[in-house]
């Protein structure tokens, strides 16, 4: 889950809190999701959300998960650092304008702020698997999506992602 916000979404995914999300009640995939152990990486950046992700991970751990939590870490092309810049002004939409890109409308008027934090190249967790895995991706990075996914096709990746 990139940009995992809250994660909701992967709550939802695993059916693992009570409000139902009709894109996710997809019969021929709804047994493997609940049967299956799965290794789930899940990213977001911004800080406000660790306690959330926390309670997340322990969850999916809890149904025997392998839960790889990456706080304050963007999925991207490479590993190091990079400069993430904050919506602070959306508490209502739990900061959706949150960005790698300055001129996203949310940033500007969140006056810029923004902070180095870590980036590690999604790419390179892909690499681990073969077309026999099941490769799920959920994408929310107020878009970023275009050049990971340009990076994936360019790394020979992005034909393992199902």
């Amino acid at each position: 889950d990139l940009g995992a916000n809250s994660g909701e979404t992967i709550l939802k995914f695993f059916n693992l809190n009570d409000r139902k999300i009709e894109n996710f009640n997809i019969p021929e995939y709804t047994d493997m999701i609940k049967n299956q152990k799965w290794i789930v990486y899940i990213f977001e950046a911004n800080n406000v959300f660790n306690k959330n992700l926390s309670f997340v991970k322990k969850s999916l751990e809890n149904k025997n998960h392998q839960v790889n939590l990456f706080s304050e870490t963007v999925a991207w092309t490479y590993n190091g650092k990079i400069d993430f810049y904050f919506d602070i002004v959306n508490q209502q939409y739990n900061f959706h304008g949150s960005s790698l890109f300055s001129d996203h409308l949310d940033i500007i008027r969140s006056n810029h702020t923004k902070k180095e934090i870590n980036c590690y190249d999604l790419a390179s967790i892909i690499k681990k698997y073969n077309n026999e895995d099941f490769i799920v991706i959920k994408m929310n990075i107020e878009g970023s999506e275009y050049e990971l996914i340009a990076d994936f096709i360019g790394k020979n990746v992005f034909n393992l992602i199902d």
